[in-house]
């Protein structure tokens, strides 16, 4: 949505020369006009969007999903076309890029050619411009901008012709209560842009009502900011016809919205509901977004699907960490390898530790004969003499170290041996 009507005019300017736009985000809390966010995106048509195989009136349908936040229209017109078998996603391939799907929009738009002469001139040029002006843009954002006083009502714009070639109906739900007189008298038929632009002026006015005004309609950009109302959400319940398929814009994000049994669902494109193939179809019930998934037959998710994620994301962690444990293990056994032998600390074997228990007996009794000896001497004469003919006494026994040592074994984790 473009905010801002001097700043549109110079971007409408270079759309000729740039290959993408990107929609402007209203942020409900400013209600002054931004800058367009265009930015040229050659690439865009390199897009690989992954596609999704669901159940659809007893049959198989392919849809296409999305794997980032924005706008896309281009996934909801091929989605649209998808389910009224307009074009088909080939069900052997997982994913199709954005080039081939702007190319399936294309070959619908020459096989809706009238049969009318009369039309069929007007038409064709309608062709040209939107496949030489739209179709860029398809994949990145168009711009709509909407009216407050009908879920069909738009600011014309040239992106708009898309829909009407391809015969697809675009809603939205951003409305005024009808209640609320007093905003609408201030809203009247101004689109959004243009209401940003009558707060600007009545609230740099000196005029204290004017002001009020002012203040009235920025409370309303701000209390909405979802751009959804209770009031809109009745009234797409009741301008959409039975099995409807259309587009729905909020949020400068375009939804596929089907109503069923007098009830309007929007089909689940997020890319990380790829693999819940009964994860379909989500209510639309809600402006805070506590809605409602639908399996392919309209019927309440099951949670059983969904529940199984943590346990399998938990098996996956445990897995890691173990990988990660062994992985580290292996470092640091081939770093000690590679260590010089001189910083390696080689372990002792059975052997070689008893005969280090035996010294270090010895020695602590050859300590103790000493001291009880010492206070036996008396007068000695000479000293050193004496002390040599003292008779020592045999240490304790120790336990016999054999002449042939054992072969050294490796040491369990259970071992325990005091130095």
């Amino acid at each position: 949505m473009d905010q801002g009507s001097s700043e549109a005019d110079t971007a409408d300017k270079s759309e000729e020369q740039t290959t993408s736009a990107t929609l402007d985000e209203p942020d409900g809390s400013h209600v002054e006009p931004k800058s367009p966010n265009r930015q040229e995106s050659p690439q865009n048509n390199q897009d690989v969007y992954r596609i999704k195989s669901i159940e659809f009136k007893n049959d198989r349908y392919g849809i296409v999903t999305q794997n980032r936040n924005g706008p896309c229209p281009l996934i909801a017109i091929v989605n649209v076309l998808s389910l009224r078998n307009k074009i088909h996603l080939p069900a052997d391939r997982p994913s199709i890029t954005a080039a081939e799907l702007v190319d399936m929009l294309a070959n619908v738009l020459l096989e809706n050619r009238p049969r009318n002469p009369q039309e069929l001139a007007d038409y064709e040029q309608n062709v040209t411009d939107a496949m030489s002006v739209v179709f860029p843009k398809l994949p990145t954002g168009l711009d709509v901008n909407v009216k407050f006083l009908g879920v069909d009502q738009f600011e014309f714009t040239p992106e708009c012709i898309v829909f009407d070639l391809l015969n697809i109906p675009l809603y939205h739900g951003w409305l005024v209560d009808p209640q609320q007189q007093d905003v609408i008298e201030v809203i009247g038929q101004s689109g959004y842009n243009q209401l940003v632009e009558k707060i600007i002026e009545c609230k740099a006015s000196s005029d204290d009502q004017e002001g009020s005004r002012g203040d009235l309609a920025e409370q309303f950009l701000s209390s909405t900011a979802s751009q959804l109302t209770y009031y809109g959400i009745c009234e797409l319940h009741r301008k959409l016809k039975e099995g409807e398929l259309a587009v729905l814009f909020r949020n400068n994000h375009f939804s596929t919205i089907l109503k069923h049994k007098k009830y309007v669902f929007s089909l689940v494109t997020d890319q990380g509901f790829l693999h819940k193939t009964q994860c379909v179809w989500e209510t639309l019930s809600s402006v805070e977004g506590d809605n409602e998934f639908c399996d392919g037959g309209f019927h309440a998710y099951q949670e059983e699907e969904a529940s199984a994620a943590p346990a399998e994301s938990a098996d996956f962690n445990e897995e890691h960490d173990y990988l990660l444990a062994l992985s580290l293990q292996q470092q640091e056994e081939q770093e000690t390898r590679a260590a010089p032998r001189s910083q390696q600390a080689a372990p002792l074997s059975d052997y070689e530790l008893a005969r280090q228990l035996q010294a270090e007996e010895q020695r602590l009794a050859l300590e103790e004969d000493e001291e009880d000896a010492e206070p036996a001497q008396v007068a000695p004469s000479p000293r050193s003499n004496q002390y040599m003919a003292q008779p020592r006494r045999t240490p304790p026994p120790s336990a016999p170290v054999p002449d042939n040592p054992p072969p050294s074994r490796g040491k369990s984790s259970k071992d325990c041996h005091i130095l």
